[in-house]
Formats: C-alpha cells, sequence, structure tokens
C-alpha cells in the first residue's frame, strides 16, 4: 500500500524473506464491498473496529515454521500501531487462530467472506 501510516514488517533469514506482517488504518465508514459486507455482518452496533488499524495479512514461509516467527511478529506490531487492532481469519481450529488466542485477541463476529467462500471470524485486540 502507498500510504505512509501503514507499518510493515518483515523478517529475513539472510537476504531471503521468510515472513511478514501489515497493518493500515481502517475506518468504520471505508466503502468498498469487502467494508460493506463486513458491516452488515458485524451490525451497525459492532464500532469496535472504528478508527483502529487492520491486520490484513501474516505470512510466514512454510520452512519457519513452528519458530515462533508468526508470534512475534504479530507481537510487534501490536506494539507499533496505536490503539486497537483487528484481524479476519479462518474459524478452523489452526494454528493461526491458537495463536491470535494465545495472544488476546478476542473474537467480535463473523466478517466477510474468504477466498474459499466461508466467512471468516473478526478478532480484536
Amino acid at each position: 500500500m502507498n500510504r505512509p501510516d501503514t507499518i510493515v514488517l518483515a523478517a529475513h533469514e539472510g537476504t531471503e524473506l521468510i515472513g511478514f506482517v501489515y497493518g493500515y488504518p481502517w475506518a468504520w465508514s471505508e466503502d468498498d464491498p469487502w467494508g460493506q459486507q463486513l458491516r452488515r455482518r458485524l451490525g451497525e452496533g459492532q464500532r469496535e473496529l472504528a478508527d483502529s488499524y487492520a491486520v490484513p495479512l501474516l505470512a510466514v514461509h512454510p520452512r519457519a515454521w513452528g519458530r515462533g516467527l508468526g508470534a512475534a511478529l504479530l507481537s510487534r506490531i501490536v506494539e507499533e500501531a496505536p490503539g486497537r487492532l483487528w484481524l479476519q481469519t479462518t474459524d478452523a481450529d489452526t494454528p493461526a487462530l491458537r495463536l491470535y488466542l494465545r495472544q488476546g485477541w478476542r473474537r467480535v463476529g463473523v466478517g466477510p467472506d474468504a477466498p474459499d467462500g466461508r466467512p471468516g471470524a473478526v478478532f480484536v485486540r
């Protein structure tokens, strides 16, 4: 994203990128189709996401799984972003979901459809 308020954190082994996370300010009034679906699913009364940072992607190369890299990246963005953060993930029992719960993220509802066509779970911290 070409925005000065985007936070991008990356992890490297030598010159190889092995993990990253990014976030940017998000407003409840976002008017794209995804934001509209998010508001419909959460309900207009759900304002915890107003003026927060969205964390749309946390990725770790499979070769680096199990070493705590995802947890470290997520902790860093929580430290660097001002105020509340939110993310959407699958509602299935996955290592990512267990990481979010361990780090104190709280489920607030169902969000827009994920690429697999199923709604994702929305979490705040």
